[in-house]
Parts: C-alpha cells; structure tokens; sequence
C-alpha cells in the first residue's frame, strides 16, 4: 500500500484528478487530495507536499527538468481583451444621416409644392407649408394626409416624395426587425493587428495569472529589444510598466485579470476552451469581455509527477492508456454535462442594447398617431366649417 497526495487545483473541470483516482485505485494505492493554489503548486511538488499534480499543466523546458509529464493533450493561449458594442454607434451615426437626408428632402419638397400651388385658387392651397408638412411627414411614416393640387409639377413631386419616402420607410422598418430578430452583434478590438500600437504606446499592458507559463514566458522574453511575435511585444509591454511602477502589476488571479481587462486597461493572457472554468467569474459570465480571434500559443500539457515518485511508470501508463481509448471526453460528457466546453454556447447579450431599436419604433408610432390625429382634427374640422 502506497501513500500519495494529488493536487486537484482550484477549477471547474477537474477531470484529470478523475484519472488519478482511477489510477491509484487500479495500484491499490491510498491516497489524499490536497487543495494548492494556482500559483503555488510547483513549490508544493518540490517541498514534497504533493506528489502527482491532478491539473493539466503546461510544458515547458524548465517544468521537464523538475518534473516528469505524461503528455497527452494540447491547449491554446489566447488573450482576452474588453468587449464593446461598436454597433450602436454605427447605428447612431447612420440614423443621423437618415435623418439630416430627409429633413432636406423635406424642405426641397415643401418648396417645390409651394413654388407649383402659386396661384392655385384653392382652399387647401390656403393652409400654407404647415399643411404641407405634415402631409409629407405622414407619407413618411406611412400615413396617408390629403393633399388637393391641381398643379401637374407638384402632383409629381409629391409622388416622387411618396415613393421616397416609402422607400426610406421599409429600409428602416427591415433594420428594426432584423435588430430585433437577431438582436446585436458584439465586436471588440481583439485582432492582434489592433493590440500591438496599445502594447507599444502603453495603453494596455497584459496580465496573467501568476505562477503560470505565461508568467514565465513574460519574466524571460522581450528583454532584448527584438520582438518577433505578439508575446514578445506583451513581455516588453510588462517589464516596462514593471520598471515604472516597481512592482509586478501584471500578475494577479483569474478574476482580477478578467476585471482589469472588462476595464480595457489590460488584456488578460490565459488559455483558451476553458469556460467553465472561466464562467465561475461575473467578469466572463457576464460577457465583459471577448476572446481574441489569434491562438497566441499552442502548449502541451499533460500531468505531472515527481520523477522520484515510486508509482510514477503505474500512473504514466493508465493516464496514457485513459486517453488512448477516449475515456476522458466519455466522462467529460457525463459528468459535466451543464457545463458546455463549446466557445459558442453562451448567447451573446442584447438587453440592455435593444432599448435603441425599440426607442426609435415607440418614437415614430408615436409621432405618426399625433400627426394623424392632428389632421383628423384640424383638416376636416377646417373643412367641415367650410375655411
């Protein structure tokens, strides 16, 4: 009988400690689970506190050294960086110009019909450009508002204005339905292209969880002035603020790095497809920020036991032999079966963005029921006395 501690870490999906257990059962072995920071479990395996770590964790030439892994899968590095809704703004400025287009168009029709009714012995031709206004703004909200010419030039420009004007009304109304149907996207300055001028001018500094291979990656890169990728742009980026504020200010947990980045002060280095992991953190849950759309790094990982630990060659084959017949995603599936591993499985918000859309619908009901209230009113009060 053999004594082992296994490390389950702190996260949602902890399979891998599954697969410990597993093996320590098939040894006949007792063992213990012991709970270790993130950021702490590799002093841990060398004060001899803990013997198999029961995390993936990533490899790299320092972590084979001091340790033996079993290697059976890969995870990505990616960034996560603050999300915007770039799309009401666009909406806005394209509203402005609807609105200044038709406001002119408004005004050259008014004049034209006026120029065309000059002369026109008529009662309706008596009621002026206020008649005129509002007839042409209930053909813009689709409304029909009778409008007597006798004028050939300006029953043509008023059917030019109706076709306009019906027009401009169906592009609206698509908009609005297919922003209501489809709700609004979501975008956010995540390519890498838009990430280096930040890095370098020093408006985002990256930050990563402390005791991690970005950690490491950002302690021993960038010091030499040549930055061939991304990473190296970020390294020099930390040790730069590092310099100035005289402390290590890209280091932190999870949700700490989750809300500097939700702030768009810093761009958060982690790894990717870990969202259930990730969605423990309001920061993530609730859609603060984005994944980047660049794979930084490709890392293996696999688990990682102390080269002296007597079980080692035992536990290296079951693991093995565990990922060979596919009994991991078997009881990823069964177990965890709430907590989705797909990048697309949470919907992206619309509420509380969706307030724009239906604003703007409220508005022009609104706006056509008093228009077609004051020409129910006015006009055929006035026509009905006879004016």
């Amino acid at each position: 009988m053999h004594s082992v501690k296994a490390n389950i870490g702190n996260r949602c999906l902890t399979l891998n400690s599954s697969i410990v257990a597993q093996a320590l059962q098939v040894v006949n072995a007792n063992f213990s689970i012991v709970g270790v920071p993130d950021h702490s479990w590799e002093g841990s395996v060398r004060r001899h506190e803990v013997h198999v770590i029961g995390v993936n964790i990533a490899i790299n030439e320092a972590r084979i050294q001091t340790l033996h892994i079993t290697a059976f899968t890969t995870v990505i590095g990616v960034y996560y960086v603050q999300k915007k809704t770039r799309e009401i703004f666009d909406y806005m400025q394209f509203l402005q110009h609807w609105v200044c287009f038709v406001s002119l168009s408004m005004a050259a029709c008014v004049g034209l019909l006026t120029i065309a009714d000059v002369g026109t012995e008529t009662r309706h031709s008596q009621s002026g450009i206020p008649d005129k206004i509002m007839a042409l703004t209930a053909a813009l909200l689709l409304f029909s508002s009778p409008l007597a010419t006798k004028r050939t030039a300006a029953r043509f420009a008023l059917a030019a204005w109706f076709l306009a004007c019906f027009s401009l009304a169906v592009l609206l109304q698509s908009l609005l339905i297919a922003g209501l149907t489809s709700g609004l996207g979501w975008e956010a300055d995540n390519p890498i292209e838009k990430l280096y001028p930040k890095l370098n001018s020093g408006h985002v500094i990256p930050c990563c969880l402390a005791g991690s291979a970005f950690d490491e990656i950002f302690e021993n890169s960038g010091r030499d002035n040549k930055h061939y990728s991304v990473l190296d742009v970020m390294a020099a980026a930390a040790q730069r603020y590092e310099e100035m504020a005289g402390s290590m200010k890209t280091r932190d947990s999870v949700a700490g790095c989750m809300e500097k980045a939700a702030r768009g002060t810093h761009v958060f280095v982690g790894f990717g497809r870990q969202h259930c992991w990730y969605n423990r953190v309001s920061w993530y849950k609730r859609g603060y920020i984005v994944e980047g759309k660049e794979t930084l790094l490709v890392f293996p990982v696999g688990f990682a036991m102390r080269k002296d630990y007597n079980l080692r060659k035992q536990i290296d084959l079951i693991a093995r032999r565990v990922f060979e017949t596919g009994w991991l995603d078997a009881l990823e599936r069964r177990t965890f079966w709430k907590c989705s591993t797909n990048e697309n499985f949470r919907k992206e918000p619309t509420i509380p963005n969706n307030w724009l859309l239906l604003g703007v619908l409220v508005v022009g009901c609104t706006l056509s029921l008093a228009f077609f209230c004051v020409e129910l009113v006015v006009v055929r009060t006035a026509a009905l006395c006879g004016v």
